[in-house]
C-alpha cells in the first residue's frame, strides 16, 4: 500500500554464497494533484517501486532462511565514500520555435520533499553526467516526448529552471508519453509510454521499439515489444517481442519470442582476440562490449507465414538468428528437381556455441536422386593461427538415398549405382601445441568412386583428396621433422598406407665458417601401394591400371644430402654443388624382391642481376611513374647417374591427385585407343616428364622416386619492368610487366629428350595495363614429333564496384589429342539491385559448345535473390536455379559476398 512505501523498512537477507552491497537511497513517493496526466506517471511510478521492493524468490532447495548463516550488523558495512559527481539536466523545447507548457510545484508529501514538474507540447531533456560503465564515461542521455513528468530534489525556492545541476547520486525520476524517443550512445528506444528511473538505471517502456547499431554489419537490428524494461545501462528485457535486420516498418522476417534479452558481454581473449583499445593513461585494454541477445519461445516468420519455432536461442547480436542459411529451387536433367536448404544448426537448436564455430545443416530433396540429410561446421580458436593452443578445422557427414545414376560426361552420361545407400564422411583438424609444433588429423571416407565427382565436382577437380592420417609435424628455423600414419578407407584410390613414416629435413645449415651450404631430407616408412579397385564395368567406366603403382608392401627409405659451395665471381654468383642419395624398398612390387638404389648428381649453378632505371619516364595512360628494368640470368648444369632405371623404382609417393589419377587412367583409352598403358608413348608418360624437368632434383623433393641418369642444362631469363603507383608520402613498388623464359638443353639429347637437342621452352607474360586490367600469357613448347604443346593468353579486367570480365584463348596438342577452347567470363552490377554474372566456353578444334552458365542476382532490403540457368554439352544436361540468402549488412565493393559475385579478387 500506499502506507507501507512510506514507512522504513529492515529486511534481513541471508545467504551463503557471499553479499554484495551497493548503497543507494530508498525510491520516494508523492501525490500532486487531480491531473490526469500526473495521475498516470504516479501510478506508472509506483508499479515500478513495488517490482522494485518485492520479496525474492528461494532458490528450490534451498536451506531455510534461519538455517542459512550467521547475522551481522550493519554498522561494519560503514564504507567512506567520495564526493559524488554532478548531473547535469538541461530542458529546451522539442521544436524549434514552438514553447512548452511548465506546471511545477513543491510535494511535501515525502520526505525530504521533492519538486514536481509537469512539460506539455514537446520537449526534450538532455541529462549529462549520468556514470560509467567499465569504467568507460556513458554518453548523455537525450529524452524526447510530447509530455513529461519529472520528479527531484526539491530546489531551495522550489521554481523551476530549465538547466540545473545534481548530485549524480540524487533522485531523478521522469515520466515520458507522446511519440517518446531516448537515445543513449548507439541505442535508440521509442515508445508511447515509458518511465526512467536516472540514479537506478532501469526504465519501462510500453509498446517500445529499441534499435542498436551494430558496427560489425553496418546496420541497425530493431527490436518490438509489448513492454520493454531496462534493467541496467547496458541490459534490457522484452517482453511479447520480435527482433530483425530488416528496415521494413513491417520487415520482410523477423524473429518473433516471448522474452527477449539484450546485453552487453565482454570478451577478455588471451591471444589475438578482436582489436582492443588501449586506456592511453592507464596503458590497459580497455573491454569491448559485445551485445548479445538471449530469446525464449522462438517463432521465426517470413512475412506473415511462420517457418519453424525453437525454444531457446543465444547468441551474438550481429547475427540476427535467422537459422536458414539458404534456399535454393532448381531443375536439372540429372538431379531433377531439387529444393535444397541449408540451416545453421546453433541457431536451430537454440545451442550457444563459439563465434568462430559455423555449424549447419544440409536437407536436399532431388525428385531423380532422393533424399540428402548432412551437416557442416568450420571452426577455429585462439587467434591468431600459427600460436600455441591455436586450431582450426573442418567437419562434414552426409547421407543419401541415391535411386538415380550418374551423369559423369560425355562418355559416362549413365553409369549404374550399385548401393542406394551414399555419402561421405569428412573431418579435417590442425592443433598448434606449441609455436613450432603442431598435431594434423584427417578422416576421408567416400561411400564409392563417383560419389564426389558426381556431387563435388567443384572439390574432385582442384580440392584436396579425402585422406585419413595423423601426423606430429616440428619446425624451427630451417630444422623440420615429421611422424605421420595414413591409411586410405577408399579402396577404389591409388594410395599408399604409411604405418608410419618419419621425415627429417635441414635446409641450408652453414659449414666451415659459411663457406659451405648443408642441406639434407631422411625419411623412413612402412609403405602399403595399394592400386584401386577396378570399377564393377571397367568398359562402361573405362580404367586403364597404370604401370608405375603396382601392388607393394615392406619398408620404404631415402636418405638425401647436398652441399653447396656458393660464392662471388664479379658480378656472378656461382654455387657447384654435389648430391647423393641412398634409397630402399622392401618390396619393388615387380618382382617381389627387394631394390637398392644409388643416385648422385653434380652441378654448378651461376645466375647474373641486372638492371637500368629510366626515372623520367612518366605516363598515367600506361600507368608509368618512372620505370626500373630488372633482369635475372641463370644458368644450372646438371649430370646425374643413378643405378636403377626408372621403370624399375615403385611409386610409393604420388605426385598426382586422385582427379588427375583417375583421368589419365581414362586418357590411355580415350585419347589414344590404347588397353594397356605400355603401350602409351613415353612422350605422355608423367614420370618421365618429371624427369626430363627435374621434378624431383631438390633434396625436399617429396617423391624422391623420379629420378634418372639425365645430363642437362637449363637456362632462364627473368625480366622486371617496375614502377611506383599510390599517394606520394606511401609510394609502393609494383611488378608493371614480367616477362620469363626458359630453355633446356640435352647433351644427350637421344636418352634424355627423344632425340631434340632443345626442350622444355617456356614462357609467362604478364602485363599490369592498368590498376584494374592485366594481360596474361603462358606457353610450354617441345621439338620432338608429336610432342605435347600448350599456351593459353588472356585478357582480366576488374572493377571493384562494377564488376569483372576475362576473355581467354587455350590451345593443347599432344599426338591425336587437340583442343583449341575460347572462354569468357563476365560479372556486371548493372544497377544498385542487380548482378549478373555469365560465363561460356567453346572448343573451336572440335567446333563443339563446352556450356553455358547465367546468374542475375537481385540485392533486395532483406535477402539476396539469384536465378541462374547453365548448360553442359559435355553431361547432356541443362539447368535453372533459385536461390534466397539472407542479406546480413550491406553490400558494397569490401564485401566479400558482392566481391565474389562480382568476380572481385
Amino acid at each position: 500500500t500506499d502506507q507501507d512505501l512510506t514507512q522504513p523498512k529492515l529486511i534481513e537477507l541471508i545467504t551463503t554464497a557471499g553479499i554484495t552491497i551497493e548503497a543507494k537511497h530508498p525510491g520516494m513517493q508523492i501525490s500532486g494533484g487531480r491531473d490526469p496526466l500526473l495521475d498516470r506517471a504516479e501510478t506508472a511510478r509506483r508499479n515500478h517501486l513495488t517490482s522494485a521492493l518485492a520479496e525474492p524468490r528461494k532458490l528450490p532447495g534451498a536451506a531455510p532462511w534461519e538455517q542459512a548463516g550467521p547475522s551481522f550488523s550493519f554498522d561494519d558495512l560503514y564504507v567512506e565514500t567520495p564526493a559524488a559527481p554532478q548531473r547535469r539536466i538541461i530542458i529546451s523545447p522539442r521544436s524549434f520555435g514552438i514553447g512548452f507548457d511548465v506546471k511545477s510545484f513543491l510535494s511535501e508529501k515525502s520526505s525530504p520533499p521533492e519538486q514536481v514538474t509537469v512539460i506539455t507540447q514537446g520537449v526534450n531533456v538532455i541529462i549529462e553526467g549520468v556514470g560509467n560503465v567499465q569504467g568507460v564515461p556513458i554518453e548523455a542521455l537525450d529524452f524526447s516526448a510530447d509530455q513529461i513528468v519529472i520528479w527531484k530534489q526539491a530546489s531551495q525556492d522550489g521554481s523551476f529552471t530549465p538547466e540545473m545541476l545534481q548530485d549524480a547520486d540524487a533522485p531523478l525520476q521522469l515520466y515520458l508519453e507522446g511519440n517518446i524517443e531516448i537515445r543513449q550512445g548507439n541505442h535508440v528506444l521509442r515508445a508511447s509510454k515509458a518511465y526512467y528511473d536516472i540514479r537506478e538505471d532501469r526504465a519501462v517502456l510500453l509498446d517500445g521499439e529499441l534499435r542498436v547499431h551494430l558496427p560489425e554489419m553496418n546496420g541497425d537490428i530493431k527490436l518490438r515489444a509489448e513492454r520493454i524494461r531496462q534493467l541496467s545501462h547496458e541490459s534490457y528485457h522484452a517482453e511479447n517481442a520480435w527482433i530483425t535486420g530488416s528496415e521494413f516498418g513491417v520487415p520482410t522476417y523477423r524473429m518473433e519470442a516471448g522474452d527477449i534479452f539484450l546485453e552487453n558481454r565482454y570478451d577478455r581473449g588471451w591471444i589475438g582476440r578482436g582489436n582492443p583499445e588501449i586506456d592511453p593513461q592507464t596503458g590497459l585494454t580497455v573491454a569491448q562490449p559485445r551485445p548479445w541477445i538471449t530469446s525464449l519461445n522462438n517463432r521465426f516468420r517470413v512475412g506473415e507465414t511462420p517457418v519453424f519455432g525453437t525454444p531457446y536461442i543465444s547468441g551474438p547480436a550481429e547475427d540476427p538468428h535467422i537459422p536458414i542459411e539458404s534456399i535454393t529451387l532448381s531443375q536439372d536433367s540429372i538431379y531433377g528437381g531439387q529444393l535444397k536448404t541449408v540451416w545453421n544448426l546453433s541457431k536451430l537448436l537454440g545451442i550457444r556455441t563459439d563465434a568462430n564455430l559455423d555449424w549447419n545443416l544440409q536437407t536436399h530433396i532431388y525428385t531423380e536422386r532422393g533424399f540428402w540429410l548432412g551437416t557442416d561446421a568450420e571452426y577455429s580458436g585462439a587467434q591468431p593461427i600459427g600460436t600455441a593452443g591455436s586450431y582450426y578445422g573442418e567437419s562434414e557427414a552426409v547421407w543419401i538415398n541415391d535411386f538415380g545414376s550418374d551423369n559423369l560426361g560425355l562418355d559416362r552420361r549413365n553409369l549404374p549405382v550399385d548401393n542406394d545407400t551414399r555419402g561421405r564422411m569428412l573431418w579435417r583438424h590442425r592443433q598448434y601445441m606449441t609455436d613450432s609444433v603442431w598435431v594434423t588429423g584427417e578422416l576421408g571416407f567416400l561411400s564409392d568412386r563417383n560419389f564426389l565427382e558426381q556431387f563435388y565436382e567443384e572439390e574432385f577437380d582442384h580440392g584436396k583428396d579425402n585422406e585419413t592420417l595423423l601426423s606430429l609435424n616440428y619446425q624451427e628455423d630451417n630444422v623440420a621433422a615429421g611422424l605421420m600414419t595414413r591409411f586410405q578407407l577408399n579402396e577404389f584410390e591409388t594410395d599408399t598406407n604409411w604405418l608410419p613414416k618419419a621425415d627429417l629435413t635441414i635446409l641450408g645449415e652453414p659449414l666451415l665458417w659459411d663457406t659451405l651450404v648443408y642441406s639434407s631430407r631422411t625419411s623412413a616408412g612402412y609403405g602399403e601401394l595399394r592400386p584401386g579397385d577396378l570399377p564393377d564395368d571397367p568398359v562402361l567406366d573405362r580404367y586403364i591400371p597404370l604401370t608405375y603403382t603396382p601392388e607393394a608392401e615392406g619398408m620404404v627409405f631415402s636418405s638425401r644430402h647436398e652441399i653447396s659451395a656458393p660464392f662471388q665471381l664479379g658480378a656472378v654468383k656461382l654455387a657447384p654443388y654435389l648430391l647423393g642419395e641412398a634409397a630402399y624398398w622392401q618390396d619393388d612390387g615387380y618382382t617381389g624382391n627387394s631394390l637398392s638404389r644409388w643416385y648422385g648428381s653434380a652441378g654448378v649453378r651461376a645466375n647474373v642481376m641486372l638492371w637500368k632505371a629510366y626515372p623520367y619516364l612518366f605516363s598515367p595512360l600506361l600507368g608509368i611513374n618512372g620505370l626500373v628494368h630488372k633482369q635475372n640470368i641463370g644458368v644450372d648444369y646438371y649430370f646425374a647417374d643413378s643405378s636403377e632405371d626408372l621403370s624399375n623404382v615403385p611409386q610409393y609417393n604420388e605426385f598426382d591427385e586422385n582427379a588427375q589419377e583417375r583421368f589419365r587412367s581414362r586418357l590411355i583409352f580415350n585419347s589414344f585407343g590404347f588397353l594397356n598403358a605400355n603401350q602409351l608413348n613415353p612422350a605422355y608418360d608423367p614420370r618421365f616428364y618429371a624427369v626430363r624437368s627435374g621434378a624431383a632434383r631438390n633434396v625436399t623433393s617429396p617423391y624422391f622416386e623420379l629420378v634418372d641418369d639425365q645430363q642437362v642444362v637449363r637456362m632462364t631469363w627473368s625480366h622486371r619492368l617496375q614502377t611506383k603507383v599510390g599517394p606520394p608520402e606511401r609510394q609502393r613498388i609494383k611488378d608493371w610487366m614480367t616477362l620469363d623464359l626458359g630453355l633446356s638443353y640435352f647433351p644427350n639429347a637421344a636418352d634424355d629428350n627423344f632425340g631434340e637437342d632443345f626442350g622444355l621452352l617456356t614462357a609467362n607474360y604478364m602485363w599490369d595495363v592498368g590498376a584494374r586490367t592485366k594481360l596474361l600469357a603462358n606457353g610450354q613448347f617441345d621439338f620432338f614429333e608429336a610432342a605435347p604443346q600448350s599456351w593459353d593468353v588472356g585478357i582480366l579486367t576488374q572493377r571493384s564496384e562494377r564488376g569483372s570480365m576475362y576473355v581467354g584463348y587455350r590451345e593443347l596438342s599432344a599426338g591425336p589429342l587437340e583442343s583449341q577452347l575460347l572462354t569468357g567470363s563476365v560479372s556486371y552490377a548493372m544497377s544498385p539491385k542487380w548482378i549478373a554474372t555469365f560465363g561460356t566456353a567453346y572448343d573451336i578444334a572440335e567446333n563443339r559448345d563446352r556450356g553455358q552458365s547465367l546468374t542475375i542476382t537481385g540485392i533486395r532490403s532483406d535477402f539476396l535473390i539469384h536465378v541462374g540457368i547453365s548448360a553442359d554439352s559435355s553431361k547432356g544436361n541443362f539447368g535453372v536455379g533459385f536461390m534466397i540468402e539472407p542479406r546480413l549488412g550491406p553490400l558494397n565493393g569490401n564485401s566479400n559476398r558482392l566481391s565474389s559475385l562480382l568476380g572481385v579478387q
